[in-house]
């Protein structure tokens, strides 16, 4: 086993983003999932929708029109992807 090393923390008062430590706990999407995928239809209709619609259902106000995985085009919450 190699010698254990404390690590630094250092701040850089000129960056406007940080890098928090995780806190155990996996991130969630708004319609619970804490993965995305494009064969889930949650994951569809909420790409296709930009995140409104996460019923995994057409929408009635667009004449119940199904959401495929073409329809699939990324996770509006930048959630990782399988």
């Amino acid at each position: 086993m190699k010698e254990y090393v404390k690590p630094e923390v250092k701040t850089n008062e000129a960056a406007n983003e940080g890098v928090y430590a995780a806190s155990g706990e996996a991130a969630v999407c708004r319609f619970g999932r804490t993965t995305a995928d494009k064969g889930v239809d949650v994951c569809q209709s909420c790409s296709a929708t930009g995140g409104t619609n996460g019923t995994g259902k057409g929408n009635p106000e667009n004449d119940g029109k199904q959401y495929y995985k073409e329809d699939y085009v990324g996770c509006p919450d930048n959630m990782p992807e399988v």
